[in-house]
């Protein structure tokens, strides 16, 4: 009889405390990390929460290259050439809302001035010459997870957020120069891409969709 008693006031105290839990939208959990898959330039972001006062939406960005990408920056011809430039200038990661993407593309094969694409912010740019000083390397043994040496804390700039709910996308760009024409082209490199829904007029949840 003490066990069948003891037995009810268990069952009774895990039911009383699931039902004290907020549950979370289906896919959604509370705060994110990302990383998206290995490429030259490799992304990660995180946030140990998922609903964000208004104008405070904070989230750590990791950033680096991979080993390949910087033997290939050691000598960048055959890569440039290809594309009709001469040397990799830099890479940028910029932040932009999904809804401005077709936008974008059609800004970043060839441009005067990269700084100022519309409705795009460059969170960070990277020069050749530091990239080659491998403190940008990334560590990813046997391909699985990627080690970060670098990061920060960024906020999303409340212009990106301007509809009830969509998606924002951080993306790495290399940036390739002409010297005959001053020209610069840009050619994306990986991304990560986060959803966003407004609750209400003080409140946003942000969460990491599948890349």
């Amino acid at each position: 009889m003490k066990k069948i008693f003891i037995l009810i006031i268990t069952i009774t105290f895990i039911f009383m405390l699931s039902s004290c839990t907020v549950q979370d939208e289906p896919g959604f959990k509370v705060g994110f990390h990302q990383d998206q898959s290995l490429k030259d330039i490799c992304l990660g972001g995180s946030s140990n929460v998922d609903i964000h006062k208004k104008g405070l939406e904070k989230m750590t960005l990791y950033y680096g290259i991979t080993d390949d990408f910087y033997e290939k920056l050691k000598d960048d011809r055959a890569v440039c050439s290809h594309f009709g430039f001469d040397e990799i200038f830099s890479i940028v990661i910029v932040m932009y809302n999904d809804a401005d993407y077709d936008y974008l593309q059609s800004c970043v094969q060839e441009c005067e001035d990269y700084y100022n694409i519309e409705n795009t912010y460059i969170l960070k740019e990277i020069s050749k010459s530091e990239l080659l000083t491998r403190n940008y390397n990334v560590d990813y043994p046997n391909n699985s997870h990627i080690t970060y040496n670098l990061s920060e804390e960024i906020t999303i700039p409340q212009e990106l957020l301007k509809c009830e709910e969509g998606e924002i996308i951080i993306e790495g760009f290399m940036v390739l120069v002409s010297h005959t024409n001053n020209n610069y082209g840009l050619f994306r490199d990986g991304y990560i891409s986060l959803g966003y829904r407004k609750l209400d007029n003080e409140t946003i949840r942000i969460w990491e969709t599948s890349i």
